[in-house]
């Protein structure tokens, strides 16, 4: 699951330079099944549910819809330190 609202353009806005601040939340749950069917992976199950919220802006710079964000991983599979979960994600999308 994924919600994501976008409140605009609430920072500023300028000839060249027009951010987007967007709030995050997703939710992961699910089982791999077998392990062995997947070979040559190392991928782990979320039966637990994983977590991670964070604040987004985008559009930094006026056509080229480039982003920044950071967000902090929670629930059954946060690290025990909070430095840990904290991860900084670039963003770039494209419009057709």
């Amino acid at each position: 699951m994924f919600f994501r609202h976008n409140f605009g353009n609430l920072l500023f806005k300028s000839s060249w330079v027009q951010p987007n601040i967007s709030i995050i939340s997703s939710a992961s749950f699910g089982d791999l099944g077998p392990i062995n069917q997947h070979l040559n992976q190392d991928f782990s199950s979320h039966e637990k549910g994983f977590y991670e919220s964070g604040i987004q802006i985008d559009n930094l710079l006026k056509g080229l819809n480039l982003g920044v964000g950071g967000f902090y991983r929670y629930g059954p599979y946060a690290f025990d330190e909070a430095k840990d979960n904290i991860v900084f994600k670039i963003s770039s999308s494209v419009s057709f």
